[in-house]
């Protein structure tokens, strides 16, 4: 059986809910990173999420999760581990993977604070990629929480020598920490510079115990909206002076970027994205969405044998009204 890219309760309020991984945890086991909680021990290629996996979901292969999505809807690549992270040396999983989005040209919008792009044959294969390349750079007071990850001038660096090979480069600022505001002011003269077209924005999550997150949102802990909102204002007036586009990918102050879609991705000929979700209103189904059956990837917001029942038998437009008729 071949498992293809899955969606799951990210399908509520993302424009890009299909994910790809390619390993199993991060080496790069930064300290602030949520998912570094949930796994242990050593990184492997997710069995899933193969070269075969990727081939198949291209071709127009769905499944209960993906049903919904008759079109060639980006790829997020990199959203639960770093697709360049050093198990890439031993496995060369994601290697292959980017041959088959230069062979195809099917977009996609990959996350990572890697420097492999910058050697063959990985950046011979990323400059021929329909790709938006998110970059991530918070500051370099992050340096004791990033000890696996290449270091924050050498992520710098990538960005003068990538931005003008690809077609996009975002700098994603996640997670945003009030302290580091000033850093990332400092910073944006310098990624416009470099060719960066935008930068985006999300705040810290945690499970408990870090004092100045005192609010629970979907399970985490954050910060209040209005300790970040003040903040997120100054810092998208700051990238709109210097020419840098602004996303914010905090769901409750999404409204605050230049566009719902805060990957960075907007206005780019063939990356049509997922409008039917709770950034849009109205929401806006496609005819599929109408479909009995297609409402399956609602199961994601409770893994319950009633929830699998009753949201298999909807279509994805009546099982998103459901769902927000609950809230």
């Amino acid at each position: 059986m071949i498992y293809i890219p899955s969606c799951g309760c990210q399908i509520m309020n993302c424009d890009l809910p299909v994910r790809l991984d390619t390993y199993r945890g991060c080496g790069f086991a930064c300290g602030y990173c949520l998912e570094r909680l949930k796994r242990s021990g050593d990184c492997e290629p997710q069995p899933e999420e193969g070269v075969r996996a990727l081939r198949a979901f291209i071709l127009g292969k769905r499944t209960v999760h993906t049903n919904w999505c008759d079109w060639d809807i980006p790829l997020h690549w990199g959203g639960m581990s770093d697709p360049f992270q050093p198990a890439e040396l031993r496995y060369g999983r994601s290697l292959a993977m980017l041959r088959v989005f230069a062979d195809t040209g099917y977009p996609f919008v990959v996350s990572t604070k890697s420097t492999m792009l910058l050697h063959p044959p990985y950046r011979d294969l990323v400059r021929r990629c329909n790709v938006v390349l998110q970059v991530s750079l918070c500051s370099p007071q992050y340096a004791r929480w990033e000890r696996g990850a290449p270091s924050f001038g050498d992520r710098l660096l990538m960005l003068w020598k990538l931005a003008p090979i690809v077609k996009r480069v975002i700098v994603r600022i996640q997670p945003y920490m009030p302290r580091i505001k000033s850093d990332v002011l400092h910073w944006l003269r310098f990624y416009a510079a470099s060719g960066v077209y935008g930068i985006t924005i999300e705040g810290l999550k945690w499970n408990e115990g870090w004092g100045e997150l005192t609010e629970n949102y979907g399970g985490s802990m954050v910060y209040p909206v209005g300790r970040l909102a003040p903040d997120y204002a100054e810092i998208s007036q700051a990238a709109h002076d210097v020419g840098l586009r602004f996303y914010c990918a905090e769901n409750r102050l999404r409204f605050m970027g230049d566009s719902p879609t805060c990957c960075g991705c907007d206005g780019l000929s063939g990356f049509r994205v997922n409008e039917a979700n709770m950034n849009y209103y109205p929401i806006l189904y496609t005819e599929r969405m109408r479909e009995s059956g297609t409402g399956s990837v609602f199961r994601s917001l409770s893994w319950t044998a009633e929830a699998s029942r009753r949201f298999g038998a909807m279509s994805y437009e009546e099982a998103m009204l459901d769902v927000i008729s609950g809230c």
